[in-house]
């Protein structure tokens, strides 16, 4: 990096801070760290209302959406916008979030000779629902390759990630994981459960695919059990299941620390990493995931979390009975994954890791 000029960085996501989700706390922690390193950060992103406003040094461009299809933002004029902001910031390198296609389309169209890396966070995001799987299947397969082909380097959010769907450009792939600030999500002293067993589920319940019908069926099984469900959801009243809604900050932290077991029994491959597994882990809770995507990559079965089939209730209630009557085994997986947050998948060295592809993209 030169002495005398900050990098410049244009960081185009289509979630950003003050939302909360998987996607949105990686971009957001990528733009805080690389500020902290010494680049210029710019983020485009979208929002209800045009606006640009400052936060922790780093201006956020927000372009007015003009409707959402199925969760995904889509804004008429994107492209138009982006090319002048592009024009206006002049940025040594764009880093494109994917796979939502709108806005990654807008910025890939607006970049022209600017050098792109692309950082690709899921497998497939087809959704089971034939509105929605159609033009989907349409950007994965003639859009997300032209996309690609053309990037200066791709970021994958996982090995599975990697291996699944970037293998035809491998060779200017690279794995940067979601971290976690393992000075935040610190493990508490607390070994023995609670009567009854907490159960905490983190997500995005709306979305089907993150599994919370499969744990909704497996607590009528487990009638020792309470199941607290972060994050939005669609209430489905049931006895002993708190909605506890979106958490942030120290009470995110919290709802971790206080819980028995974390579990996220996603049901298909678009899970390409389990980021709240990672957080509870980080907070030496037992874990329990479906062996699905990218969840086998961050859970080694009986040695930091437990894995079952995705999909299948009866599994996941055998599971959390294990933990249940075995405390020595609960407390030996929340000992190593604490150790596999801190030795593996701490954020500093991630935001490292995707500075030096940045630097060498530019």
């Amino acid at each position: 990096m030169t002495a005398h000029r900050p990098k410049k960085l244009v960081l185009v996501t289509p979630y950003y801070w003050p939302a909360i989700g998987g996607l949105e706390h990686y971009a957001h922690t990528i733009a805080k760290g690389l500020q902290a390193q010494g680049w210029q950060v710019e983020v485009i992103t979208s929002g209800k209302v045009a606006q640009t406003l400052t936060h922790e040094g780093i201006k956020i461009h927000k372009l007015a959406t003009n409707l959402t299809f199925f969760n995904t933002p889509i804004g008429f004029t994107w492209t138009r916008q982006i090319k002048k902001l592009l024009a206006d910031i002049k940025p040594d390198v764009i880093n494109i979030h994917a796979p939502v296609p709108s806005m990654a389309i807008a910025a890939w169209r607006a970049a022209k000779s600017t050098p792109i890396v692309i950082t690709y966070h899921a497998g497939s995001m087809r959704k089971g629902r034939i509105a929605a799987d159609v033009p989907i299947w349409l950007f994965e397969h003639l859009v997300l390759p032209r996309m690609f082909a053309s990037a200066r380097h791709i970021i994958a959010s996982s090995a599975f990630v990697q291996n699944s769907f970037l293998k035809p450009w491998e060779t200017k792939t690279s794995v940067v994981t979601p971290g976690v600030d393992t000075q935040r999500f610190k493990s508490t002293d607390r070994t023995d459960f609670s009567s009854p067993v907490k159960l905490t589920f983190v997500g995005d319940a709306r979305d089907s695919r993150k599994g919370l019908a499969v744990v909704l069926e497996a607590m009528a099984a487990l009638p020792d059990c309470r199941l607290d469900v972060i994050g939005q959801a669609p209430e489905q009243p049931q006895e002993r299941v708190n909605y506890v809604g979106q958490l942030a900050g120290e009470d995110l932290v919290s709802a971790y620390q206080t819980a028995d077991i974390v579990i996220l029994p996603s049901t298909t491959n678009a899970e390409s990493f389990g980021m709240t597994l990672l957080e509870g882990m980080a907070c030496g809770r037992p874990v329990i995931g479906s062996h699905i995507g990218g969840i086998p990559t961050l859970i080694e079965d009986g040695i930091n979390g437990l894995l079952v089939a995705a999909g299948d209730a009866d599994a996941l209630v055998d599971a959390i009975e294990r933990l249940k009557t075995d405390p020595a085994l609960a407390r030996k997986l929340g000992h190593n994954g604490r150790q596999t947050a801190v030795v593996k998948y701490d954020w500093r060295s991630r935001i490292k890791q995707t500075a030096t592809i940045l630097e060498a993209s530019s």
